[in-house]
């Protein structure tokens, strides 16, 4: 029997599993000898170090892969990993040239002809959906022949590229076969599953290629599917913990409430997590997913502009996006997650700082789930129509790719540099806003997230709004190239060396007090010191109880000394006198 082995995206998240390879290798299992190798197997054997600092770590994979000694080794690649994947696969192509190679996912399939054409070790790419012809993909591989096989782009026996008829999506998904989990380790299995409710989105957001790859067509599992694949997992696997993917799973109200009755009809008792629009949920839909276990739900909700909602065409309506946020706080959901992105073609400051207020008021009420990321542009999309011509410079220290955003290692080079037209997104994109603020998307995502983290009441005094983010964020710019430090590589000193920078800058003086109690609780708390203190003029015992802050109320004629001290366990905060 034939080896098949695939290779997933390099997800080291714990929560992700490679839906999309589970779903082939199960198809396969019957037929094929079929394994699935992915990364974080390899970081626990020792074969690979997940900060991959160098190429040893892909040449001890491939070796790995190669000494299987499988028929094929299928690549399943993201635009986060595609580079390393196609390094990879030229290091076993070097070892054992009988080994045929075949990609899939959505970046390969966008980019096939372009790419067999530049990476000649590559034999073949599935298209699109691969359910529906993995069989005859595979057979076609085995027997040099792949010139019937629909869906499919590849290399003929005379080195020329083909590329068969277009790919097709898989009508009906309750046909497709139950997952098998077992492809995956045990402990991969016990903590949380992830199943696939449907594919696709009815909306044409102008950035987004994930709509692009499934033709805009919405499908989704019936609900009757969903509860029998719950259940299997559940007696199989143990697990209670379910992370449901889709585009946009909230599309249709009237299916998502009948199964969140399902779910407790059924007494499942799950825990779930989702995505979801701002507009297609409502807070009786909310609360029903709640009560059936939802414990998180993800927006992208993209810019607080709406002329930047029309230009992309995403269109949500910015009173809402307010409301909705609100209304998720008020009802009890715990950790939702928002998604934003800037460096728009027509994006100023003022609509920035719009984007800005939204994320001040997600800040403002408590919760701190959320990411800035500066604009990539993507094949296959109207974005990549409109500003290919704004890709002027690749640079690959951005926070961008989500996953493994500075793991462009010298040694994949030869595969990403100057080839705009197949990674695009490796470029910065070269607009007025981006110029106006390169570090925005790093300033949010480490010093604004881990202070709203650590120091919650300081965050909510630095950024209460847009304009005081931009005003600190300038600041952060300042403390850069004064001290010569790497925006990528700011540890956690440096950014606690930023605060101490900034809160002594700012025009606000209830900040510094605030600072240094939540500081100082800190240190406590990490078992630094037991007791620590410092002088201030402003009675910040109102804002230790959550009370509203009035300045003028605040100001002490003298100032006071404020001791924070752990005794039995118990913290203390008092005024020495």
């Amino acid at each position: 029997m034939h080896k098949v082995i695939f290779v997933p995206p390099m997800d080291f998240v714990e929560s992700n599993k490679p839906i999309g390879v589970l779903s082939l290798a199960t198809i396969l299992k019957d037929s094929y000898d079929v394994k699935i190798v992915n990364y974080k197997e390899m970081i626990g054997k020792g074969i690979m170090n997940k900060e991959l600092k160098d190429g040893k770590d892909l040449v001890n994979l491939a070796k790995y892969l190669c000494n299987l000694r499988p028929a094929i080794i299928g690549f399943s690649s993201t635009c986060t990993d595609i580079h390393f994947h196609i390094y990879i696969a030229k290091i076993i192509k070097n070892i054992d040239s009988s080994i045929k190679i075949v990609f899939g996912g959505l970046q390969a399939t966008i980019v096939a002809e372009e790419a067999l054409q530049e990476f000649t070790w590559i034999d073949a790419i599935g298209l699109g959906e691969c359910e529906s012809n993995i069989i005859d993909i595979i057979n076609g591989l085995i027997v040099n022949d792949l010139n019937d096989v629909e869906g499919v782009a590849y290399r003929t026996s005379l080195n020329e590229v083909k590329k068969n008829s277009d790919y097709l999506l898989t009508e009906n998904l309750d046909d497709m076969h139950f997952i098998d989990y077992n492809f995956l380790s045990e402990e991969d299995n016990e903590h949380i599953i992830t199943i696939e409710t449907g594919r696709g989105c009815p909306f044409k957001c102008s950035f987004c290629f994930s709509s692009t790859i499934h033709k805009h067509q919405y499908r989704k599992k019936s609900n009757k599917r969903l509860i029998e694949e719950i259940k299997r997992n559940i007696e199989k696997y143990n697990c209670k913990n379910f992370g449901l993917v889709h585009d946009l799973f909230t599309y249709n109200k009237k299916s998502v409430l009948e199964f969140c009755k399902m779910l407790k009809e059924n007494s499942l008792n799950i825990k779930w997590k989702t995505s979801a629009r701002i507009d297609t949920i409502d807070e009786e839909l909310v609360v029903e997913m709640m009560n059936s276990g939802l414990e998180s739900l993800f927006f992208g909700i993209e810019s607080g502009s709406s002329k930047i909602q029309k230009d992309i065409n995403k269109n949500l309506q910015i009173d809402r996006i307010f409301s909705t946020v609100e209304m998720l706080k008020r009802i009890g959901m715990k950790d939702p997650a928002f998604s934003f992105i800037y460096g728009f073609k027509t994006e100023n400051e003022k609509d920035l700082e719009a984007t800005l207020d939204i994320i001040a008021y997600v800040i403002k009420l408590g919760f701190n789930n959320f990411r800035l990321y500066q604009l990539k542009v993507f094949n296959g999309t109207k974005m990549y129509r409109d500003m290919f011509s704004n890709l002027n410079e690749q640079s690959l220290n951005t926070g961008f790719p989500f996953l493994i955003h500075n793991y462009y290692t010298d040694c994949t080079k030869e595969i990403y540099l100057n080839k705009k037209s197949m990674f695009p997104y490796t470029y910065n994109v070269d607009v007025e806003i981006t110029r106006q603020f390169p570090y925005l998307d790093a300033f949010v995502n480490r010093i604004v997230t881990t202070l709203v983290k650590y120091l919650n009441k300081t965050s909510k005094e630095l950024f209460s709004s847009g304009a005081k983010i931009i005003a600190v964020y300038k600041i952060y710019e300042d403390f850069l190239c004064k001290n010569n430090y790497n925006n990528m590589k700011l540890n956690t000193e440096i950014v606690f060396q930023f605060l101490n920078y900034v809160v002594e800058r700012v025009q606000n003086k209830i900040v510094l007090p605030i600072y240094l109690y939540e500081k100082n609780i800190q240190l406590i708390k990490r078992g630094v010191t037991n007791e620590v203190s410092f002088t201030t003029n402003i009675d910040i015992l109102p804002v230790i109880k959550g009370e509203e802050i009035d300045l003028d109320s605040m100001l002490l004629d003298k100032e006071v000394e404020v001791v924070i001290a752990k005794n039995n366990d118990k913290l203390q905060i008092y005024y020495k006198k």
